[in-house]
C-alpha cells in the first residue's frame, strides 16, 4: 500500500511505473470479494487499489461498487475505510 502512495519516493514510483500491475490489481479485487479474507487485508487492498486508480482509470468505478457492496454487511473497519475511500473518490471528480 505504501509503495503505491502518491508521496512514495520518486525512485519507487519510477520502478512501479515500469511494472505491469494488472495481475496485482486483479488479486486485490479477489481479496476484497473473498469472504474468507481478513478485514485488515481487505482494507489494505482497498487502499492500494485507490492509490492505483490514477494509473488504471477503470479501478475507480469498480472499487466504488465493491466498497458499497461489502459495506452492507461489513464491520466497523470496513465501514470506516469504505466511507473514507468513497468520499475521496467523490471529491476527485
Amino acid at each position: 500500500m505504501y509503495l503505491t502512495m502518491p508521496d512514495a519516493p520518486a525512485t519507487i514510483r519510477q520502478k512501479l511505473a515500469a511494472i505491469d500491475m494488472e495481475n496485482v490489481v486483479e488479486k486485490y479485487f479477489d481479496w476484497l470479494i473473498d469472504p474468507k479474507v481478513k478485514v485488515a487485508v481487505k482494507v489494505f487492498a482497498a487502499d492500494t487499489l485507490f492509490n492505483l486508480h490514477r494509473r488504471y482509470d477503470w479501478i475507480k468505478e469498480e472499487l466504488a461498487n465493491q466498497m458499497q457492496f461489502i459495506m452492507r454487511t461489513g464491520g466497523p473497519a470496513i465501514q470506516s475505510r469504505g466511507k473514507k475511500l468513497l468520499a475521496a473518490m467523490e471529491s476527485k471528480n
